[in-house]
């Protein structure tokens, strides 16, 4: 991943002291997706002798495509950040058409300088930072991948910028043209836009397709790679392009007259979009054939297992971990509308949910980022599940129950039989997630007893009392014995 030929660095760090450990796993988990980071413990070789105020004012303001600025308590007391990096870093946005500064909040700090409306990364692991600035420094401007209508007839535009960047507004804009049709037609024209770093690596598989270098390959090995480039046109962009008009229809309220976009809407199609570009990616890293050069953007899938699958859930549990939504373990669960109107439809649930109290209800946000997009490519390929509409008005009456056969877990993304396997593939995760329940109740974000509901769930639910027993005894110890 490389910056700029004016700029030495993808990534300058402004940080305090007291935030090191912090900042040092997010600048360890950026190096090992191969992104260059100022990063000063690491650069002290080169700023030995230098005058340091000038040599960093040069730094943040010129030699780095961005600057990762985590604003705390303690940046705001350090006269260093504040006189030194701040300074420059800003006097640099000042001059930049597109953002420059990315803030990492790690508590409700304001930084001076920085209108509160700028969009910020918070709550978030090391890990997560990092899938996220890499998705910034991958942003570029979308190129046309596939249309369903005539050129120059007006049409809904789907377009990503990046793996977690997708432009809603241009969504909204263009569904203005379609506001005066019946509720009733759904059926829009639809043109898809995808990152051009995405789509040269498309095109490059075609070209090698169509070049006497593919003869180097073995018979079986051509069928393979030819039989899933023309899956990428025929199946993916097919059910992207689709896939507006097959949320338009349960999206619209009971009796509505004109056809509408509620936010809803918006949000599924985003989702769908940007998972189903992650699948797309992972895939064609997977398919890359021996001796051709590897895409420059692949280092945003260091930590991932291969996967050969465009399928939504290839990309689903990597675009919710991005954004700190999901992090631990995704089951194979049974899906149902209260009342059992229908019958079970396997899907995945997250862990966020199956540890989540059976009491509470899912909200209409639960469901459209876990649920909702697996509704869709169900629909997508060709299964009526007569879910859909009722996700999104009723999310209160949707039911899972967690069947204990597949997983996929979250620090590599792979899927498996949690009976066949065996439960070692997911321990990992298991472990991750206990430790981050007991780690919530020292911090104080959830009670004794909501950490032991929890515990509980996941030792019975997973079937690792192995994993969760010696916490559960630790939260809530036996009474000792007379």
């Amino acid at each position: 991943m490389t910056p700029p030929s004016k700029a030495q660095f993808a990534l300058a760090v402004s940080y305090a002291s007291p935030d090191r450990d912090y900042v040092e796993a997010v600048v360890k988990s950026l190096k090992g997706r191969g992104v260059s980071v100022f990063y000063a413990p690491d650069e002290q070789a080169d700023m030995i002798g230098r005058n340091l105020i000038d040599y960093l004012h040069d730094v943040y303001l010129s030699q780095a495509r961005y600057c990762l600025v985590f604003v705390s308590k303690s940046y705001l007391s350090s006269k260093w950040t504040n006189r030194v990096e701040r300074t420059a870093a800003q006097e640099r946005s000042l001059a930049e058409e597109d953002r420059y500064i990315i803030p990492v909040r790690l508590d409700d700090s304001v930084l001076p300088g920085l209108p509160s409306t700028v969009a910020d990364i918070r709550n978030a692991t090391p890990t997560q930072v990092a899938d996220l600035v890499v998705s910034i420094l991958l942003r570029d401007e979308p190129v046309a991948a596939a249309i369903s209508h005539p050129r120059g007839t007006p049409a809904l535009i789907l377009r990503a910028m990046s793996f977690t960047e997708f432009d809603e507004e241009g969504l909204r804009s263009s569904f203005k043209p379609f506001m005066t049709r019946s509720a009733s037609k759904t059926d829009v024209p639809v043109e898809l836009r995808l990152p051009s770093f995405l789509m040269s690596t498309i095109e490059a598989f075609e070209k090698l397709i169509e070049s006497k270098a593919i003869d180097d390959y073995e018979p079986d090995t051509r069928k393979s790679f030819a039989g899933f480039v023309e899956r990428i046109r025929s199946e993916a962009f097919a059910s992207i392009l689709r896939a507006p008009s097959l949320v338009l229809r349960p999206s619209q309220r009971d009796y509505s007259a004109a056809l509408e976009l509620p936010d809803s809407a918006v949000t599924l199609i985003r989702r769908y979009v940007l998972a189903k570009c992650i699948a797309l990616g992972r895939a064609l890293l997977a398919y890359q054939l021996r001796g051709t050069p590897t895409p420059e953007w692949a280092d945003v899938f260091a930590d991932c297992d291969w996967t050969f699958s465009v399928s939504l859930m290839a990309g689903l549990p990597w675009l919710c971990r991005s954004e700190g939504t999901e992090r631990f373990l995704w089951a194979q669960s049974d899906l149902v509308e209260w009342g059992g109107m229908f019958s079970p439809i396997k899907i995945y649930l997250p862990s966020t949910l199956i540890l989540r109290d059976s009491s509470d209800a899912p909200s209409l946000t639960d469901v459209l980022t876990f649920v909702a997009p697996q509704l869709l490519e169900r629909e997508l390929e060709g299964e009526r599940v007569a879910l859909l509409h009722s996700a999104l008005h009723y999310p209160e009456r949707m039911r899972a129950h967690s069947r204990g056969e597949f997983a996929i877990e979250c620090r590599h993304f792979k899927e498996g039989h949690l009976r066949s396997w065996g439960h070692e593939f997911a321990d990992p995760a298991l472990i991750d997630m206990r430790e981050g329940i007991l780690s919530a109740v020292r911090l104080g974000t959830i009670s004794r007893e909501q950490a032991l509901r929890r515990l509980l769930a996941a030792s019975s639910r997973f079937d690792a009392e192995r994993i969760f027993d010696d916490a559960i005894e630790n939260i809530f110890p036996e009474p000792a014995k007379d």
